[in-house]
């Protein structure tokens, strides 16, 4: 991680769509960061949930992996265009998901509280889907789609 270790939050800057976020490495890959606040104030409630998130990244990511397998490869063979005859494998999933590439931070109107998406796949490996789960730290993961990007 290349943001200081006690706060890897601290040098966040709205982006060019308007949303505070920041790019980080985790494993040798992106994983971009995004936080669904319009004012500083709105993103300073969303912070504490952020930062225990990510120094627990590696639990929340091995779990989102696990439940992506397990969840998702028989539907993604279900959805794979005529033209595609081999079936998409456990491993080749499992490669497609081993780090999510996104993780938004939002206030979840309906719990109350900071809630977090997470976002992988390799749309060409996976037929132009990808796996997006949300959660909260409180009750974990709680919604899983997979979202169609064509």
């Amino acid at each position: 991680m290349d943001a200081n270790a006690a706060n890897p939050f601290a040098r966040l800057r709205k982006n060019w769509h308007g949303a505070f976020g920041r790019n980080f490495k985790h494993n040798g890959h992106d994983v971009t960061v995004t936080f669904d606040a319009e004012t500083k104030e709105e993103l300073e409630d969303l912070l504490p949930t952020a930062e225990q998130f990510w120094r627990n990244r590696e639990k929340w990511f091995s779990s989102f992996h696990d439940h992506a397998i397990k969840k998702f490869v028989k539907q993604l063979n279900d959805r794979r265009p005529e033209d595609v005859t081999e079936l998409l494998s456990k491993a080749e999933l499992s490669e497609c998901v081993a780090v999510p590439f996104a993780v938004k931070f939002y206030f979840d109107d309906r719990e109350k509280c900071c809630g977090f998406s997470i976002s992988a796949g390799d749309t060409e490996v996976m037929f132009e889907y990808i796996i997006e789960a949300r959660a909260t730290l409180q009750k974990g993961f709680k919604k899983w789609e997979l979202i169609s990007l064509i």
